[in-house]
């Protein structure tokens, strides 16, 4: 055991010296090529692949895209002909990347002087292999495997592609699809730890991806634990150092700005200064997390095939490129002027501190019945949600209740459609003890209790999702009516997956505020006239879309969101609500400095005035207490 220990930490010692001698050769060039390569994609590939996309949708007879109209699309052959095109596009433009940067550490490995031209000659044609029959398997693998897991190859482009979080959820919530789930995607890491030196094996020494694959394994076998354990240290290593430089170069910033800047500005300087070097951030992280990840896999293929071929050698002390004063300022200069350029094309505008806000899925927390008064009720009296999204359906006798499902069976047990059902059946119904006893004996609640008591709290907005369901009679008619009966129509927003519903209800009322929910939000937005909220999934929503609905002056809700990344995620894009299972926690996140602590301290103790007093942050006209650990 000892030994093996001792084996594990030399491995990981000679593997992280070799990366830094790899880095060390050039880093300009390299560097100059990433942002370079981010930059074209921002400006010419994505605009280029969404023109195109835009086109191919008009031609389909669509102007947005949405769940209802994508199997329309794609019924088309010459669509399903035009999306692979595209996805093709993106993986040569993804393998470029990837392939240039491999013959850079291989030039370094050897201490060749290698320009930016020849990396990308050198690239292209490994790239025009792609196309090959024998290496059509690779498409996928850069493509597909690469991404989802996010693990040891993931690169740019594709980096963001993620599960949504509602079909996540959706299967682990079943126990067998559950199992089956975890293991698809421990298949899946397993195999990118497997195949970690394929690229490498196709590209430095020409293999096919099959002979690459099989030859990645061989590396590998018997040293998977030690490559994952030194993978993992090289992350939270860089983790740590970046963290470090970012708030060191902030406490720097704070200090020079009480230097220079009058008492009675210094705070709202700091915080636009924040704001911009939070989009720097973002992409420098991008880039050089990309460039490490590399540069470790390198190492390691090196290192490992040292140890199989004493030929093979590196430096073993650090060596570099010697470049003149004057050109190593210039080149500085324009990695600084592309990765100020990425910031700017990738980032969205607007003031680091505008609120986000949190809205109860289905008007309940996880724990409380959904879609019932009893829940709003608790909401309401904790003072700290101010908005709330509730489900509703029409009873056989025309009765609107509260209810998502159009089943009885998930929340009261009983095997009953919703349209069969009348009102005096549905008070015999129990439909809180799905959630513990302490709800037992909850009945349903009507739309127009709820609309009762919401009038008597004017600080409380509804979002009221109507879910028709083939047998509804007037539902439309018999919702805009009541919350007109109510004198609620400025607490209420009529929401829907059918947009024929938002134009019948802005037809009955133009005064009612209106929200669009749906999976997909791509195409002219603009012509969609009966929408003032687009309520997007958020696996789709990004800092292009926020910047989109934000000039449209449309509002973007987020669905659902329940994990604490992809809440501190949507704050950062300044969206402006997230609909959510877990409101408290949700809040606490949103209100709480979270991460940036030290930066609010900073300002408190630095600076003249902060956002936060005592523990308390003010938001949405209530305080919120944010001294607590947890929710």
């Amino acid at each position: 055991m000892k030994f093996r220990l001792k084996k594990l930490f030399r491995d990981g010692r000679a593997t992280f010296q070799m990366v830094f001698r790899l880095i060390r050769w050039d880093p300009q060039t390299l560097l100059l090529f990433e942002f370079l390569y981010r930059l074209l994609s921002l400006t010419i590939l994505t605009p280029l692949i969404k023109m195109v996309l835009q086109w191919g949708i008009e031609q389909s007879g669509v102007l947005v895209l949405s769940q209802f109209n994508l199997l329309s699309v794609l019924r088309k052959p010459w669509c399903i002909l035009l999306f692979l095109l595209l996805g093709l596009v993106m993986v040569f433009y993804e393998f470029i990347e990837i392939t240039v940067i491999i013959h850079y550490f291989d030039a370094a490995r050897r201490k060749e002087k290698i320009t930016l031209w020849e990396l990308l000659r050198r690239s292209w044609r490994q790239a025009l292999r792609i196309g090959s029959p024998q290496n059509l398997c690779l498409l996928l693998f850069v493509a597909l495997v690469i991404p989802l897991t996010n693990l040891t190859l993931a690169s740019s482009l594709f980096s963001s592609l993620q599960i949504p979080e509602f079909v996540s959820e959706y299967v682990t919530s079943i126990n067998t699809s559950h199992i089956l789930y975890l293991v698809l995607m421990v298949l899946a890491a397993v195999i990118c730890f497997r195949w970690i030196f394929s690229i490498h094996e196709y590209t430095l020494r020409g293999k096919d991806f099959r002979k690459a694959c099989l030859c990645s394994h061989l590396m590998v076998k018997r040293r998977m634990l030690r490559i994952i354990f030194v993978y993992f240290s090289w992350s939270l290593f860089l983790s740590v150092i970046g963290y470090i430089l970012y708030f060191l170069f902030l406490f720097i910033s704070i200090l020079l700005i009480k230097a220079f800047c009058g008492a009675a500005y210094e705070t709202s300087v700091f915080w636009s200064w924040y704001d911009l070097v939070g989009k720097w951030k973002a992409v420098l992280t991008d880039g050089i997390q990309v460039l490490a990840r590399y540069a470790w896999i390198s190492a390691a293929y090196y290192y490992i095939r040292q140890k199989k071929n004493p030929s093979i050698t590196v430096p073993a002390m650090p060596a570099y490129v010697k470049r003149s004063r004057h050109g190593s300022v210039i080149r500085f200069g324009a990695i600084m002027a592309l990765v100020g350029f990425c910031a700017y094309f990738s980032g969205v505008s607007g003031q680091w501190m505008q609120p986000t806000s949190v809205c109860a899925h289905r008007g309940s927390v996880k724990g409380f019945p959904e879609n019932n008064l009893v829940s709003l009720k608790r909401l309401v009296s904790e003072n700290v949600i101010s908005v709330a999204e509730i489900d509703v359906q029409q009873l056989k006798d025309g009765t609107v209740i509260l209810m998502h499902d159009s089943n009885f069976k998930r929340v009261a047990g009983k095997d009953r459609n919703v349209w069969d059902v009348d009102y005096e059946e549905a008070l015999t119904y129990d439909v809180g003890s799905y959630c513990g006893e302490e709800w037992e004996g909850t009945k349903v609640s009507t739309l127009e209790e709820v609309l009762d008591y919401i009038h008597t709290i004017p600080w409380f907005q509804l979002v009221i999702e109507i879910k028709p369901n083939g047998h509804e009679e007037g539902l439309v008619e018999q919702v805009v009516e009541m919350i007109e009966e109510k004198d609620v129509t400025e607490q209420c927003i009529l929401a829907s997956m059918n947009y024929d519903v938002l134009k019948k209800s802005k037809e009955l009322n133009p005064e009612l505020t209106t929200q669009l929910i749906t999976f997909i939000a791509y195409g002219k937005l603009y012509t969609l006239d009966a929408v003032d909220i687009y309520s997007v999934e958020a696996s789709f929503v990004t800092p292009k879309l926020v910047s989109v609905l934000r000039t449209l002056k449309k509002p973007l809700y987020v669905w659902t969101v329940n994990q604490e990344e992809e809440i501190r995620k949507l704050k950062k894009m300044k969206v402006d609500s997230i609909v959510t299972d877990e409101a408290y926690q949700a809040e606490y996140i949103l209100s709480a400095p979270g991460d940036d602590q030290w930066i609010h301290t900073w300002v408190r103790m630095l600076l003249n005035g902060s956002e936060t007093e005592n523990g308390t942050s003010f938001k949405g006209g209530k305080a919120i207490d944010i001294s607590y650990s947890g929710v």
